[in-house]
């Protein structure tokens, strides 16, 4: 129990918890809505848009590990290191900002919810994106995207830089965020391999 207690001592759990949550909450609002007509097809769309929602989940969660390791590799090799929990604590703090844009999307879904597909329209995709555009949560996810990544950055900087020299904080997050982008290309590309 002890340890438990501990764990959430930590900023980086409260913050990777609540955003799960909102995430569970929105996939399952997004699905339910989305696919509720009775039709078997539906039902394997729903199972590809929760395995959908693992993936991410498990993906962001894999990518700031990563994004946290490259700013601790950085600043060792400036000569300005900063423990490793120092930085999972400046990351989880900065991370409030996606938990702010998910729960902030959930309850744009909540007001303007998506309309249900027809079966008929799985076959127009165009159909479906237009619709899911007309959606105010799928705007917004769409639009502030880069915002927010952009406030997490920030975030961490000013968070690091009271353990560190400026401009090495500044140099080290852009270096883990430039591998995290490297590698979401490369999954990317991955993902894309199958069409040649």
């Amino acid at each position: 129990m002890n340890r438990l207690v501990a764990a959430f001592k930590r900023p980086v759990v409260p913050a990777l918890g609540a955003w799960l949550v909102g995430l569970a909450a929105f996939s399952i609002v997004s699905v339910e809505r989305l696919f509720s007509a009775p039709h078997a097809v539906f039902v394997y769309a729903r199972l590809s848009a929760y395995i959908a929602t693992v993936t991410v989940a498990a993906l962001t969660i894999a990518l700031i590990g990563v994004f946290g390791l490259a700013c601790g590799v950085m600043l060792w090799w400036l000569d300005d290191p900063v423990g490793p929990r120092r930085i999972a604590a400046c990351a989880g703090r900065s991370f409030w900002s996606v938990v702010i844009y998910t729960w902030t999307a959930l309850a744009l879904l909540a007001v303007d919810p998506p309309s249900a597909i027809a079966v008929a329209d799985l076959w127009q995709p165009e159909t479906v994106q237009s619709q899911m555009r007309d959606v105010l949560a799928y705007r917004w996810l769409s639009d502030m995207r880069l915002l927010v990544l952009a406030a997490f950055l920030i975030a961490v900087v000013v968070l690091l830089q009271r353990h560190a020299r400026l401009v090495n904080v500044a140099i080290a997050v852009a270096f883990g965020a430039g591998l995290v982008a490297a590698l979401l290309t490369a999954l990317g590309l991955l993902g894309g391999s199958g069409d040649f």
